[in-house]
């Protein structure tokens, strides 16, 4: 005799699909902090490169004369530059938390939605062994009607009791 689990229930199927949607909500949290993160890299990266470039020109060159109003408006753009950039670079740092958090939640997650599939399948294990073990008492007491005597008498020659 062979059993057919596709009659039994998990009692927690409900708790097991929360878990698991809870994970794909957490991915999908991380997916959008990601792409946030290497957008404002990208944005540090821009403004680094700026910043550079603004300081490189406002230095004189050995040819040049030094022109103080011009020289004094980059270096109020140079300055302002780098209060964005490190504007830019603590919104980096923060978002780079939230992912790392992010992750962590999804590892936690994920180990809670494995935990419950090896408690699942071990329900299963547990209904599948006990269904085996009905089924061949349920054999056996069939065989024993076929021989002629009932279940009872076999129980009460296994205990030792008069019949």
């Amino acid at each position: 005799m062979s059993f057919d689990g596709r009659s039994l229930r998990y009692p927690l199927e409900a708790l097991h699909k929360r878990e698991g949607w809870r994970l794909d909500a957490l991915r999908a949290e991380l997916a959008d902090a990601t792409r946030r993160h290497e957008a404002r890299s990208d944005e540090c990266r821009r403004l680094e490169d700026e910043h550079r470039a603004v300081a490189l020109s406002v230095l004189p060159t050995v040819t040049s004369a030094i022109d103080p109003a011009r020289a004094r408006s980059r270096l109020i753009y140079l300055s302002d530059l780098r209060s964005r950039l490190e504007r830019a670079v603590e919104a980096l740092n923060t978002l780079g938390q939230e992912q790392e958090r992010l992750r962590a939640d999804s590892r936690q997650q994920q180990a809670r939605l494995e935990a419950i599939a090896r408690h699942r399948e071990a329900h299963f294990r547990e209904q599948a062994a006990l269904a085996a073990a009905q089924q061949a008492a349920q054999a056996d007491d069939d065989w024993l009607r076929r021989r002629g005597a009932t279940p009872d008498d076999a129980r009460a020659d296994a205990t030792g009791e008069a019949r």
